[in-house]
């Protein structure tokens, strides 16, 4: 009788161990409902492009160029028309003008007069020609536009004429939303804030063109070691921040890109100016998906600034795939960090906060925040483990208990 009890109780023992150290589901992760087929292994090739002497990563299938490298130059086909240096060009706008010839001919000269004009950085001239080539009715007036846009821009000129022109390359159904992202013409602008705006209302009914914009917007940092946020990081002392360095590695999230971050534009519609979302770190070398952490913070310079930070994967049209919270430090008793490894795996951990004395009494008195140098020490009590899958969905991968500070 013994024995039998002695082993129900050591059956009840191991069952209650499992149940114990069983992971716990999480509860906290947003899983969306998949919208975008994955591709296959070779849907996707990835290449170091070059568009103007800028370097960027790409996928092929976001991009129209032919990627087969082993393709021969193409030959000059019988009875094409050469290219014709600037010089050559020039002559033949010095007989169109003195004895005149074929509208559509006459265009074409002022078109390629102005493409010569804007590569050799003569650009008022370059609009002059272009204007010309409007004048006898070039055919392409999209392009042509877009060639206009691209002078002024070079020239320094954001607003005004330039966004004029964009317009109406627009209205005659220009859709090349990469150029204005790629194109050297556009480098010092699309750093702008107002950028964004005539962007939105170029390209914002097309979903593909507002993601690529709010990746390439993200600062496109090496991330070869763990990126930690502990509680002395979610308590920052914003007084002490470089602010050229800081705004430049962690700018804020445009207003307009609402349909990836939930609340980023309140900025736009808040008088107070709502809160301040920022990229942290973004990776989109994975074949799959593009997984961004961005936090938020309240919009109140000078002051101690408790911090939210989130992790969302997208697929590489810009649909949603998973999102979690991994740092909050909103709480006085509680807050939670995380560390995020090159593997694309990362734990988040819970923490108790204790504060110094009578720290939390003038914090409440002042109507301030409380800051860094006021914790007096956080005490860990319990860990997450996380991975994200090949397909972009964030998983729970082990929990584990932790007893010491």
């Amino acid at each position: 009788m013994k024995s039998i009890q002695f082993c129900v109780t050591f059956c009840s023992i191991i069952i209650i161990f499992f149940v114990i150290n069983k992971q716990v589901p999480t509860f906290d992760i947003i899983q969306y409902c998949a919208t975008y087929k994955q591709p296959y292994k070779d849907d996707f090739k990835k290449v170091e492009l070059t568009v103007n002497n800028k370097k960027s990563k790409m996928y092929s299938n976001d991009i129209d160029i032919n990627f087969n490298t082993n393709k021969p130059e193409r030959k000059r086909i019988i009875n094409e028309v050469p290219i014709k240096s600037l010089h050559e060009l020039k002559m033949e706008i010095v007989l169109i003008e003195e004895q005149g010839t074929d509208s559509i001919y006459a265009a074409f000269v002022y078109y390629e007069y102005g493409n010569a004009l804007l590569k050799t950085k003569f650009y008022d001239q370059a609009i002059e020609a272009f204007e010309m080539a409007e004048k006898y009715k070039y055919q392409d007036l999209k392009t042509l536009y877009f060639k206009i846009s691209c002078a002024y821009a070079l020239e320094g000129k954001y607003y005004g004429e330039m966004e004029d022109y964009l317009i109406k390359a627009k209205e005659k159904g220009f859709k090349n939303y990469r150029a204005l992202l790629y194109d050297k013409a556009f480098n010092k602008w699309n750093n702008e804030y107002d950028f964004m705006y005539l962007y939105q209302k170029l390209f914002g009914s097309n979903k593909k063109a507002m993601f690529n914009a709010f990746i390439i917007l993200a600062p496109q940092n090496k991330f070869n070691k763990a990126f930690i946020v502990n509680p002395m990081s979610l308590f920052e002392n914003t007084c002490n921040r470089k602010k050229n360095e800081f705004y430049k590695t962690k700018p804020l999230v445009n207003g307009y890109f609402s349909d990836f971050i939930e609340g980023v534009d309140s900025n736009i519609f808040s008088r107070s100016g709502g809160d301040d979302y920022r990229y942290e770190m973004i990776l989109t070398d994975q074949r799959n998906y593009v997984a961004l952490i961005y936090s938020i913070e309240q919009s109140c310079p000078g002051y101690i600034l408790p911090k939210k930070y989130r992790l969302i994967t997208f697929d590489k049209a810009g649909n949603k795939i998973s999102e979690l919270e991994i740092a909050n430090g909103e709480s006085l008793n509680k807050c939670k960090g995380f560390v995020f490894y090159p593997d694309n795996s990362f734990e988040v951990t819970n923490y108790n906060i204790k504060w110094k004395k009578n720290s939390i009494s003038i914090h409440e008195s002042n109507h301030g925040f409380l800051m860094h140098d006021d914790l007096k020490k956080a005490v860990a009590n319990g860990t997450k483990k996380y991975f994200i899958s090949e397909n972009g969905r964030i998983r729970e991968s082990e929990f584990i208990l932790l007893g010491m500070n």
